[in-house]
């Protein structure tokens, strides 16, 4: 859900856009990047306890000050500028991953931030009026192919496995999501389908999104995370909470851990079971209802049927004639 902010003097204006606690901005030298930066520093001196659609707005290097306007601050949109090396980027992350405050990186390098493919925008326009636009909003490609390449090999992966292998797929695992490119290569083939967690592959983004393009026979499955899928799940059945609003993705340190935070709490609450992604008991409650608690064995009655995953797949036994 995107939030809008819109900041202007008598010179320029601005929409900007999040929908996140973290968002990048790209765009050409020139574009007005810096201009934003210096433009919302000189609003701050001129109006400090202004505030644009409900949103105090702030423009900083990273510095002492930058610290002390995280803590002190909560729920203030703070766009960070780009002009500073990595070693000090590196040293503010830890308030800013523990911060309830929204954030504009104009930056690509992005030190162990997780954001996602729909939090990274650019800023276009003419020279009175710049608006942010998200930069990969037409990523999806035909997913014509029987091959899988899931981005680890957790549960995830083991039940994409246990699902797509019997209607005719391929599964196999990156193992994680730096060797996405390198696995993909090797696998020397086209018509792979790539199964990733794009609400949280942060610099990784970039490099993937570049390859994909650039590469026939290769396409990206549009899920946010596989903890964002299993909300559709049976015996979970809460796709409701797929859309949280930006305040609530506030209480967690990314998106992903709020879809993995959800999910354990439900698992919890209605059947004890504690989440584990490498947990074979997990596994098999997911996909057939029977649980083993402690060596007591129960069958919970709900239908599981495998079209609550990935429902862009083929489901059936023709698979690879798709």
């Amino acid at each position: 859900m995107l939030r809008h902010v819109s900041i202007s003097t008598r010179k320029i204006s601005y929409d900007l856009y999040f929908r996140s606690k973290y968002t990048v901005l790209t765009g050409l030298s020139g574009a007005g990047k810096t201009l934003l930066i210096n433009t919302v520093q000189r609003l701050n001196r001129a109006f400090p306890d202004a505030t644009y659609d409900g949103y105090k707005v702030y423009a900083s290097v990273y510095s002492q000050d930058l610290t002390d306007t995280i803590l002190s601050e909560s729920g203030a949109l703070i766009i960070m500028d780009e002009d500073v090396d990595s070693e000090a980027r590196k040293k503010f992350f830890p308030s800013i991953r523990d911060s309830k405050n929204f954030f504009i990186f104009i930056t690509r390098d992005i030190y162990g931030i997780p954001f996602g493919i729909d939090d990274i925008f650019e800023l276009k326009g003419n020279e009175k009026h710049k608006r942010m636009e998200q930069r990969y909003n037409n990523y999806i490609k035909p997913l014509n192919g029987d091959t899988l390449l899931c981005e680890d090999s957790a549960s995830g992966y083991h039940i994409t496995k246990k699902i797509f292998e019997q209607y005719g797929y391929t599964v196999s695992s990156a193992r994680e999501k730096d060797k996405i490119i390198p696995a993909l290569l090797k696998l020397n083939k086209g018509n792979v389908i790539l199964i990733a967690d794009l609400c949280g592959l942060g610099a990784t983004t970039f490099p993937l999104m570049d390859f994909i393009a650039r590469k026939t026979g290769y396409a990206l499955y549009p899920s946010m995370s596989f903890e964002y899928e299993l909300l559709a799940n049976p015996l979970i059945k809460s796709i409701e909470l797929r859309d949280p609003d930006p305040e609530v993705l506030l209480n967690y340190q990314s998106e992903e851990f709020y879809y993995t935070s959800v999910v354990s709490s439900i698992l919890f609450d209605r059947y004890g079971i504690k989440y584990a992604k490498s947990s074979k008991n997990v596994v098999q409650f997911l996909m057939t209802g029977y649980l083993n608690l402690g060596g007591i064995h129960t069958k919970h009655p709900t239908t599981i049927k495998d079209s609550w995953l990935y429902p862009l797949l083929s489901h059936s036994s023709d698979a690879d004639s798709i």
